[in-house]
């Protein structure tokens, strides 16, 4: 019931309340909220890690990463994903190194927990196996509990992190990060869910738009 009222409000004022991971949050939504705003979107964001609650009407729709669709939601596949090594251009030598440097152990791999815990195919033994070199793969020195935290580890000159799509495409285009290696292709994907109630809602059909324009032209 709760659900079915949030759903009658959303369709009259266009008011969004969209959980998303913070990694995604901080490194590719919130920057690009003023242009939500210009569209006319009005977007807030709830910041969970695990996963969104609908049956209590504290979210409207969930940005997720992950293998989809989600059973018993409405999911629509925004974009799909790839891993991508990346070297903060601060450490020594950075625009020297060349594909081995992440198998020889002379830089530093840097690695995100999250990956691991839920499972969405974007670790650093996910990339090696990728590329059939499992068998010569090197740990990670530094673990990190969130992905923006490990890119800024690479920012910082720390080493080479394993970023993925919408998470890194800023920071190379600043100059702050440079991709290293072959990117991967995973089998996870970015999707909007939400409940087939709120699936039908002006806002909810305007938000979608807006995330499969804003990635695009992200990924171009």
């Amino acid at each position: 019931e709760r659900a079915l009222v949030a759903a009658r409000d959303l369709r009259s004022e266009k008011a969004i309340r969209l959980s998303v991971h913070s990694s995604l949050a901080m490194k590719w939504l919130i920057p690009r909220m003023p242009d939500a705003q210009r569209t006319g979107i009005d977007l807030s964001i709830d910041v969970s890690e695990g996963l969104a609650r609908f049956d209590t009407g504290d979210v409207d729709a969930g940005f997720r990463i992950g293998p989809g669709p989600y059973p018993g939601l409405h999911s629509t596949r925004l974009s799909k994903c790839q891993i991508q090594p990346v070297i903060g251009t601060s450490y020594p030598g950075a625009s020297r190194l060349g594909d081995t440097a992440l198998r020889d152990g002379t830089v530093p791999l840097l690695a995100d927990r999250g990956a691991e815990k839920y499972r969405t195919g974007t670790t650093w033994q996910d990339y090696w196996q990728y590329l059939g070199l499992d068998g010569e793969c090197t740990e990670p020195a530094q673990n990190f509990d969130r992905a923006d935290l490990m890119l800024q580890g690479a920012i910082g000159g720390l080493g080479i992190a394993l970023g993925r799509s919408l998470l890194i495409e800023d920071d190379v285009r600043r100059g702050l990060l440079r991709p290293i290696g072959k990117p991967v292709r995973v089998p996870s994907d970015y999707w909007l869910v939400t409940t087939a109630e709120m699936a039908k809602s002006d806002g909810i059909r305007i938000l979608g738009d807006w995330l499969k324009e804003q990635i695009a032209l992200t990924l171009k």
